[in-house]
């Protein structure tokens, strides 16, 4: 079976450039270092997904400069059934003055906003860690600045 996600990796701009990591407690108890991120509705496009699920997950629904990263292909097993999930992620800019909410129903329980070479140390799975990678790329490709290592 197929599924379509997307998420977002979120970023603000201070002082220093700040990336969000998410403290998400599963259903199994296991606690993860996570971005926000979801299934697609019946007829949303990716990038609608996204911004709909950052609005859920932690409550933050002005998101600017939305560039799209790439996809994350991968496959797994689920009740003895082989998975086969893609997963669209999107840079995003959280606006200024916007605080989180945090959907705790669904296990979201705590933000942290890090630098760069701090957020990539938190984060449960490399997955995720990729994609900050990726952003932090585009973003000196953007800002015309050299990447941090």
């Amino acid at each position: 079976m197929k599924h379509h996600s997307a998420g977002g990796i979120l970023i603000r701009r201070g002082k220093a450039l700040e990336f969000l990591v998410v403290k998400h407690v599963r259903y199994t108890g296991e606690i993860q270092w996570v971005s926000p991120k979801g299934h697609l509705e019946p007829g949303e496009t990716a990038e609608l997904a996204a911004r709909r699920e950052v609005a859920e997950e932690v409550g933050y629904k002005q998101v600017n400069n939305i560039q799209y990263l790439g996809d994350q292909v991968f496959s797994y097993f689920e009740n003895g059934e082989a998975q086969e999930k893609t997963v669209s992620w999107f840079l995003m800019e959280i606006a200024a003055g916007e605080g989180p909410i945090l959907n705790k129903e669904e296990g979201f329980m705590e933000v942290r906003w890090l630098p760069y070479e701090e957020v990539l140390k938190v984060f449960t799975h490399a997955e995720f860690r990729q994609w900050v990678v990726a952003a932090n790329q585009m973003l000196a490709n953007l800002d015309d600045k050299p990447a941090l290592p």
